[in-house]
């Protein structure tokens, strides 16, 4: 008899439960055709039939596996089915059909249900088998009759088949109560008058796949935890294991802290009558303590783990978990257990290999999500500390801009009543360096405003004070201050403001600075051309540009322009000064009208910066504007008007009475050549050093200083310069066979011991840190052109003495040539070959190095005069 379950078990393949319900199907067919074709045959009476051949026990129950022994060893005769030669022919069928297959079936036959199943259901009986052969089902399944029975009952009755998916059942067949789930259907096997026989039982233990699911499901949502600021990770994960009670009935977790004593996180499954879990478990603890020190499960009881706590039952039945799992849950990166996971056992499985499995992954993915939680959170602590210091470094600007306040304005009012005093006389020099005082004053007061600004938008608390502005006639007032600046730098101004007729809602004193950072932005980076100005409306908004025909800005840096504190590496620009805050602030104001800027460029062409400002219908603007740009202008355009002035070759006019550069026999201090690129710095040491009797020849660049005709004596140059440094200078100068003894001090603003030490490295011989004394910068150039001097004067000695040397050396050897041919040729000792060359000397009134060089040459001795 052919059977597709035959073939799926031959091939190791497990039946799907529609292939299974077909097969029961085609089995009950097959009986009922056996059943037609016996009653179509003529039987004689039992008692009158002659036993056939092969139909005792050997022969229905013939193989080799452990069910057939069994069944061939049954005394069948004493059970209520009666000997084997005995049973009716669909018994015998439905046997055949059966212990042929390969798969678990079974058949329950009279009204005892008497029980006879194949090898392949051996299996699923446990510890049942064999006492299952022959029994009947009420005695072999009691655990589970109340279930069974009345289904087996009602197919028996002729209620016709049943069928059942992923039942639970509670079985005892290891040994304790067990969740077991089946899929199974009971089928009718009829006899001639189509009465009730017995039972086909299809079954498949479907309790792996059920049991597993569930772990899965739990597994799968450990790994999905969230790691968010507001969500406790432990909590979670005892969320996700209390969604699966059955097979964790009941979980703590645990975790170390930095004093090693366990804290409890969360926990679930305990009933609200017995005692609370500690809150705080010792490291040594008999509970904690073997787990964190080896790192290994530990198991243990539920009363030992907590006393007087009373677990909740099972929710698939009333036993209550015994055994504790103690299991250790190691964070990334750490040598020992960060926390530890208690664990309830189902009572209802065994702690078998795969159970212990499932609880180690559990503790794995819990392990996983405290690592992402603490890396969460140290990443959280990390932006506010970051968050603390910037918060921190803007109180700072702020406040430490607030304090420069009070020494600005008390250094400008004394300044300006000076320089504005008619009736006060003061000499040309001493008023130039009072003015030098003020621009100073100026433009620290431009570095202390833009410093409050940056603190401001650092602190998001920059807030434009919106009012109807004639944006036109403010452009063109701007421009028109920066105008004479422009023409004095050499360059050519144009302004179109045309186009925007209106007035526009921004705040004033915002859009001033915007121009005039982009103004003397555009004067500093361009050596040459013209700067034009213009304003264009497009749609709902305005655009402000700014281009120029400069130096222009290389590709890779054009992103990060408006970056804080970032400068563009521009040779050739007229000054390096500047913090790198100015393009920061005027992103941040445009920002602050809900605006843009944006820059296009290409080096040696130049740049052009475009403010993009939502445009606004309002009413004619009553704001007087110029109040803003007399406040904030007058420190861009001092700063601007010193990179205009640095291109001057005129320098510095001499005290009256004092030589002229020109004279430096006049000089007695000797030349001097000063590089500084800052007009005023450069101003004030060119009249100090002539003040002091030294002719000074200043430059404003690396450039200049190696381009000048004169030698100085020494060079006083700054570190920071325009394209080449100070530095560079100093390491160019001693790489020059004429330049590499002049003494070169270095001045600079940066302070500590690591500038100092790059600049001696690089050969200087003095670094002086801004601000200086003019007595101790003085004093030092005295000491180092002294000390030159004489370095000068030793070396020149020592060179002196050298070349006396080698010439005495030189008539040695000529003497001793010259006396060697004479005794040659003359047969002379040395003594007289040295005398002769004597005599000859007195005679001819000539040095004896030039007579013995004569007599070297010709080989011939001059001959005495009478």
């Amino acid at each position: 008899m052919h059977s597709r379950l035959a073939e799926l078990a031959a091939a190791e393949a497990s039946p799907e439960i529609s292939e299974l319900m077909a097969e029961v199907a085609d089995l009950r067919e097959q009986l009922l055709a056996a059943d037609e074709e016996r009653r179509a045959q003529v039987v004689p009476p039992l008692a009158d039939a002659v036993p056939e051949h092969g139909g005792d026990a050997a022969d229905l129950f013939a193989g080799d596996d452990e069910t057939m022994t069994l069944l061939r060893d049954v005394d069948w005769a004493a059970s209520p089915l009666g000997a084997v030669r005995q049973w009716s022919a669909e018994l015998k069928a439905a046997v055949r059909i059966v212990l042929a297959s390969k798969v678990p079936m079974m058949i329950w036959w009279g009204p005892d249900l008497i029980q006879l199943y194949n090898d392949a259901y051996r299996p699923l009986l446990g510890n049942k088998h064999p006492a299952a052969i022959g029994q009947p089902a009420a005695e072999c399944w009691a655990e589970v009759w109340a279930s069974m029975g009345p289904r087996a009952v009602s197919v028996l009755a002729g209620e016709g088949a049943s069928y059942f998916e992923d039942d639970l059942l509670f079985m005892e067949r290891s040994g304790y109560q067990e969740e077991t789930y089946w899929t199974y259907s009971y089928s009718p096997i009829s006899g001639d008058a189509r009465e009730v026989l017995g039972v086909f039982v299809a079954t498949t233990d479907v309790t792996h796949r059920q049991v597993s699911g569930k772990r899965m499901r739990t597994l799968r949502d450990l790994g999905g935890l969230s790691v968010t600021e507001d969500d406790n990770v432990c909590e979670q994960a005892l969320q996700v294991m209390a969604r699966n009670r059955d097979s964790i009935p009941f979980a703590a977790v645990y975790v170390v802290a930095e004093d090693g004593q366990g804290r409890l996180q969360g926990s679930y499954g305990l009933s609200d009558g017995g005692a609370e879990l500690p809150a705080v478990l010792p490291a040594d603890s008999a509970v904690l303590g073997q787990v964190l020190s080896t790192g290994v499960p530990e198991l243990t009881d539920f009363a030992s783990f907590a006393p007087g706590a009373a677990p909740l039952p099972s929710p698939l039945g009333p036993a209550t978990p015994g055994i504790i799992r103690l299991q250790p849950v190691w964070l990334s990166g750490h040598p020992e257990p960060g926390a530890v996971l208690a664990v309830g056992c189902n009572p209802y499985r065994a702690l078998d290999e795969a159970y212990l499995r499932f609880l180690d992954l559990a503790a794995r993915q819990l392990g996983i999500a405290l690592t992402d939680a603490a890396a969460y959170d140290a990443e959280r602590a990390r932006a506010e500390a970051f968050a603390e210091l910037d918060a921190a470094k803007s109180r700072f600007f702020e406040n430490i801009s607030h304090e420069f306040r009070t020494p600005l304005t008390l250094m400008m009012g004394p300044l300006d009543a000076l320089l504005d005093d008619s009736e006060l006389t003061l000499p040309p020099e001493r008023r130039a360096d009072l003015a030098s005082a003020r621009r100073a004053v100026l433009r620290l007061k431009r570095l202390v405003d833009t410093l409050l600004e940056f603190a401001r938008a650092e602190a998001d608390e920059l807030r434009a004070e919106l009012e109807p502005t004639d944006l036109a006639l403010l452009s063109a007032d701007v421009a028109s201050m920066f105008r004479s600046v422009v023409e004095d730098a050499g360059l050519t101004l144009t302004v179109d403001t045309a186009a925007v007729t209106e007035p526009i809602a921004v705040d004033s004193e915002m859009v001033t600075k915007i121009l005039l950072n982009l103004l003397s932005n555009a004067v500093k980076f361009t050596p040459q051309g013209t700067i034009s100005l213009r304003l264009v409306e497009g749609g709902d908004e305005v655009r402000l540009t700014v281009s120029d025909t400069g130096l222009g800005i290389p590709a890779e840096e054009q992103p990060r322009v408006f970056e804080r504190f970032y400068q563009v590496s521009a040779v050739g620009a007229r000054s390096r000064e500047g913090a790198g805050i100015g393009l920061s602030l005027v992103s941040d104001l445009a920002r602050a009208h809900g605006g843009e800027v944006t820059v296009r460029s290409e080096p040696g062409r130049g740049s052009e910066f475009t403010v993009r400002l939502p445009r606004a219908t309002v009413a004619p603007h009553r704001h007087a504007v110029t109040e803003d740009i007399a406040t904030v202008a007058p420190a861009y355009l001092a700063e601007a008007r010193t990179w205009s002035a640095a291109t001057r070759s005129d320098p510095v006019p001499p005290k009256a009475g004092q030589p002229e550069p020109s004279d430096p026999d006049a000089l007695p201090g000797g030349c001097i050549l000063l590089v500084e690129d800052n007009v005023d710095m450069r101003d004030y040491l060119t009249r100090l050093l002539r003040a002091d009797g030294w002719q000074v020849e200043a430059v404003g660049s690396v450039e200049e200083a190696l381009a000048t005709s004169t030698t100085p004596e020494l060079v006083l140059s700054d570190v920071m310069l325009p394209n080449r440094s100070g530095i560079e200078l100093v390491r160019l100068m001693r790489a020059n066979p004429t330049l590499m003894r002049i003494p070169v001090i270095l001045l600079t603003a940066r302070v500590g011991p690591e500038s100092a030490a790059e600049g001696l490295r690089a050969g200087a011989d003095d670094y002086i840190v801004k601000p200086f004394s003019a007595q101790e910068l003085l004093a030092r150039i005295r000491t180092h052109h002294e000390l030159a001097r004489l370095r000068e004067y030793a070396l020149n000695r020592a060179e002196d003495k050298a070349a006396n040397l080698e010439r005495a050396l030189s008539s040695n050897r000529q003497i001793g040539t010259a006396m060697g041919i004479l005794m040659a040729r003359l047969k002379l000792t040395d003594e007289q070959a040295f005398d002769m060359l004597r005599k000859v000397s007195q005679n001819k009134h000539r040095k004896l190095r030039d007579i013995a060089e004569e007599v070297a040459m010709t080989g011939e001795i001059p001959q005495l005069q009478s």
